[in-house]
């Protein structure tokens, strides 16, 4: 990490803290600060899309149209572009919650932090528990997290 400034007598302090997966511990990789949309492509390359306020469900991305697009903010959240003042959030953190859509806490609520993993699993660090669709078989498959078991339900591939 690199930390400059321009002036030479002016000094920058540094903390370094326990990660509380909370707004104010993300860092940007750019000055450009507005996330870029992305759809969140997911079992049977479906797209993640925000039905309602609240709900979540897979659509055909080709056709999935208003709402199913997101923000990947630096402080761990995902929020959909069509109201960025809200966020994924799981219910609770056991195994077959809900994953919904709220308001975002400014203070960080942890069920609303999301890590993209190298095996393609979105995870939330409070729970250790990762995105998966339920009732795959069913019209309306239902956003839950579960223990990462490599399934084909639990593989996310963000799209620009």
């Amino acid at each position: 990490m690199s930390v400059a400034t321009t002036n030479a007598y002016e000094t920058i302090k540094l903390t370094l803290e326990i990660t509380e997966f909370t707004s104010g511990q993300g860092w940007l990789p750019t000055n450009y600060t507005v996330p870029f949309p992305v759809s969140l492509m997911g079992f049977n390359d479906q797209c993640l899309k925000l039905k309602g306020t609240n709900n979540l469900w897979l659509q055909e991305c080709a056709n999935a149209g208003v709402g199913r697009e997101w923000y990947i903010y630096t402080d761990g959240t995902i929020r959909p572009t069509s109201a960025p003042h809200r966020c994924l959030t799981c219910n609770s953190p056991f195994v077959g919650s809900e994953v919904i859509v709220l308001d975002c806490v400014d203070s960080g609520w942890s069920s609303q932090r999301w890590t993209f993993n190298n095996n393609g699993t979105i995870m939330n660090p409070r729970s250790g528990l990762v995105l998966d669709v339920q009732n795959l078989d069913g019209n309306l498959p239902q956003v839950i997290i579960s223990p990462s078991k490599g399934k084909p339900s639990q593989k996310w591939l963000p799209l620009l």
